[in-house]
């Protein structure tokens, strides 16, 4: 199996648990991330998730329908299941998809940032929710890793603030966002 394939479906697999466990008292919570709720990092990782699947033909139904909020586990799992039937498809890592600056790059380079962008919501609506925030910490260690030469080659750009101090000690998972910018004082699941 391709690597960036497989390390999006490890993520997939990392913050399932959490997006099945998302509750409609969940919605309105403040996240991680600053003037949004968890109801907010969830659409707007579902929207990305389907995005990205509508670029490999032939479109797959469902595609700029709403995300029912009312209940996040089912459209999570109709979401993850029409990204993972697009990627799988014959050619279709190396089609050639918007990216960065509008310019034309292979599905397989915008998935090398993939994991991190599932891991990374993930973990805010974890937070969010006051779920336990350690997912998967050999993926996650993995995706710190290898953040670091990404960061380089792409720049923060809006989508990831300056690197933020993690505690010593802290899991993979809350250093990954750590590095990526979320503030992590506090390990574990928060009110």
């Amino acid at each position: 199996m391709d690597g960036v394939l497989s390390d999006t479906e490890r993520a997939l697999l990392a913050i399932d648990p959490v997006m099945r466990a998302v509750t409609p008292d969940d919605i309105a919570r403040p996240s991680p991330c600053e003037g949004w709720t968890v109801g907010d990092v969830v659409t707007h990782l579902l929207d990305g998730l389907n995005r990205r699947a509508a670029v490999t033909p032939p479109e797959p139904s469902g595609i700029g329908e709403a995300v029912p909020l009312s209940d996040v586990p089912a459209a999570w799992r109709a979401t993850k299941e029409r990204l993972l039937a697009a990627l799988q498809r014959p050619g279709a890592l190396d089609r050639e998809v918007p990216g960065p600056g509008g310019r034309a790059v292979p599905m397989r380079t915008l998935l090398r940032i993939l994991p991190v962008e599932v891991m990374l919501h993930g973990w805010d609506i974890a937070r969010g929710s006051g779920m336990p925030t350690d997912l998967d910490p050999q993926l996650a260690e993995r995706l710190l890793d290898a953040g670091r030469p990404l960061i380089e080659q792409f720049g923060r750009g809006t989508a990831f603030g300056p690197e933020q101090p993690a505690p010593a000690g802290a899991p993979a998972a809350d250093r990954l966002a750590a590095f990526y910018g979320r503030r992590v004082e506090l390990s574990g699941p928060q009110p």
